[in-house]
């Protein structure tokens, strides 16, 4: 019972961290891809977090990363949701860790959550908002759609492969257990062949 829950942990943190990078890319569009993975797909999430896979979840989320993504191609608009974005990815990145993580003691799960989801969102947001400012000091301004398309699809991609590279796991364990116990039933039957 131990092992399976150290198992159900790592797994939790590793796509927590996924997550919550992405959320310092993106505040929205993480949660948005764990409440639609919640609701049609059955990932699992905590029992403090279910209300994410809810329709009303699905469709906030939906209209919150649209309006984002969107006003992240506006000149002037990009670098002032920048300055609001800091703060909503440290929040952000501590409420996904916290959802994906298994049912732990509330002390552990929200120290975890608290420490490293909303350390890493945080750290990626201020990277993304140095590499902006960068881009529309040397550039005008022209340059920063470049980022945004950037940071679209780096969220994009650490949120969907936080959701499929754990499913992904389980299903190489299930081939490799496949693949082991094939060759333990031939090499009984070897064994059993040579003995007889």
């Amino acid at each position: 019972m131990q092992d399976i829950l150290a198992v159900e942990l790592v797994v939790g943190v590793c796509a927590g961290v996924s997550l919550s990078a992405a959320c310092g890319f993106r505040v929205f569009l993480p949660l948005l891809v764990v409440s639609i993975a919640s609701h049609f797909f059955g990932f699992r999430v905590n029992a403090d977090f279910e209300w994410i896979g809810s329709w009303v979840s699905i469709v906030s989320l939906a209209t919150a990363t649209i309006v984002e993504v969107a006003a992240y191609y506006l000149p002037c608009v990009d670098n002032l949701l920048d300055l609001i974005n800091v703060p909503l990815a440290f929040v952000a990145g501590a409420v996904v860790m916290s959802g994906v993580l298994p049912d732990v003691h509330p002390y552990l799960k929200w120290s975890i959550a608290g420490l490293l989801g909303s350390s890493v969102a945080g750290l990626t947001q201020l990277a993304t908002t140095i590499v902006r400012g960068a881009s529309a000091a040397t550039t005008a301004g022209a340059g920063n759609n470049v980022v945004s398309y950037s940071e679209n699809v780096c969220a994009t991609i650490f949120s969907i492969g936080a959701i499929l590279i754990p499913l992904l796991a389980i299903v190489i364990v299930m081939i490799i257990l496949c693949v082991l116990g094939s060759r333990a039933k031939r090499l009984a039957a070897r064994v059993a062949k040579i003995a007889a």
